[in-house]
């Protein structure tokens, strides 16, 4: 449906992990320029010297910021004004902190959702964009209720599905399409570095669950592909042994009173 080729794209929380593989896929895949929004920390850094090194500097730019402070909005400005556009947005950024809820909120939805809305004003047909793609990276965790030992990430990954649930619901004004990604246990910081509320058991056999789950590469493989083929309003999951697929959502048929 959509090939990366020639496209600019911004990636939020591409210094490491899953964000840094797929701006490798994209690259790989022909994308024209992929701007990289992170903290301004030593593995950012380290990131961008290895992405420039492999694709050269002229297609890989970095921008330092904390997405969840205000200055946010105008560091997005200045990427796309580097771009000269946009075309794709993938809110990859998000952490794993169970206990400091409001941190966890900040990142993984208000950032989220605040990225959207930047990317819609510069892509939307209805503000004399051209169109283009945002993918949302949630967690399978926002697709199913049995995650008791991450409750409060778990409700952060739900409201991101609900969020581009309702977003995509846009497409006729916008020519944006909206598109899910929810990857089961990845080898990632977040993973690495997750915290429990103190009543929550599951530390101890955490160190198994990380070393059975699927590498950053593969999630990013199955991003792009999902930019490539999936239709507006798509979800997909993608987990250790498997390609990835997609989740249907019932439509409303009525809106409650």
């Amino acid at each position: 449906m959509e090939n990366v080729q020639n496209k600019t794209a911004i990636v939020t929380g591409g210094g490491s992990g899953i964000g840094y593989c797929i701006i490798e896929e994209l690259l790989r895949n022909g994308a024209k320029r992929v701007a990289v929004i992170d903290l301004p920390i030593p593995r950012t850094h380290e990131a961008l010297n290895k992405l420039q090194a492999e694709f050269g500097k002229q297609r890989v730019i970095l921008f330092e910021c904390d997405i969840t402070k205000p200055e946010y909005e105008e560091t997005f400005k200045k990427a796309v004004n580097a771009l000269g556009g946009l075309d794709i947005l993938v809110n990859n950024a998000g952490i794993g902190d169970e206990t400091n809820v409001e941190r966890m909120f900040a990142v993984n939805n208000v950032a989220l959702i605040r990225g959207s809305l930047y990317g819609l004003n510069y892509m939307s047909k209805h503000k004399g964009g051209k169109g283009g793609t945002i993918v949302n990276i949630a967690s399978v965790a926002g697709l199913h209720y049995h995650f008791s030992f991450i409750p409060v990430y778990a409700a952060t990954k739900h409201a991101v599905v609900g969020f581009s649930q309702a977003l995509k619901d846009y497409y006729d004004k916008t020519e944006v399409r909206v598109l899910t990604m929810c990857p089961d246990l990845t080898k990632t910081s977040i993973v690495e570095t997750m915290t429990f509320l103190e009543f929550v058991d599951m530390p101890n056999a955490w160190q198994d669950v990380f070393m059975d789950s699927q590498s950053p590469t593969k999630v990013a493989c199955a991003i792009v592909e999902l930019i490539q083929k999936g239709k507006n309003g798509a979800i997909w999951s993608v987990k250790v042994g498997e390609r990835p697929h997609t989740h249907e959502f019932q439509p409303v048929t009525s809106v409650p009173v």
